[in-house]
């Protein structure tokens, strides 16, 4: 059994290994990032750092959350997910055999909770190799500020 963060976006469940994430939080003020692609939300700050913000939406092209919540990954920290709709955390077994037969490069397994699937994410493979290299450079220029 694994232990899970669920999220919603565009009545999708997704779940993210809590391994995966150093923290959920509210999302406070938002800076615009000028000439930024549509998918970079803006720099967000969380305790004395800041950050480009990926829409995550936008990535996975669902449609835009009217509330937002600001989740930074475990693994790297160039950048911060923009989600909605926080679940909460639960435990349970995904089948990760069955996501040979999608094309998504982020997508790890599949659950179920209250009757809902569940498609489980990996947060490092959402961006491509071009994404994680814009958002570097303006993590870069932020620092520089």
């Amino acid at each position: 059994m694994n232990k899970i963060l669920v999220f919603c976006l565009d009545k999708i469940f997704f779940g993210v290994n809590i391994k995966d994430i150093k923290s959920v939080s509210r999302l406070g003020k938002i800076k615009k990032i000028p000439e930024s692609p549509e998918w970079i939300g803006g720099l967000g700050k969380y305790r004395n750092n800041s950050f480009p913000l990926i829409k995550l939406w936008e990535i996975m092209k669902l449609e835009a959350p009217k509330k937002k919540v600001l989740m930074l990954p475990a693994a790297f920290d160039y950048c911060a997910f923009l989600i909605s709709e926080v679940k909460g955390i639960y435990e349970f077994d995904t089948d990760k055999e069955s996501t040979k037969i999608f094309s998504l490069p982020y997508l790890s397994g599949f659950g179920t909770l209250e009757d809902k699937t569940v498609l489980q994410i990996e947060l490092d493979r959402i961006l491509t190799e071009k994404q994680k290299k814009t958002v570097k450079n303006l993590s870069r220029k932020n620092e520089k500020k």
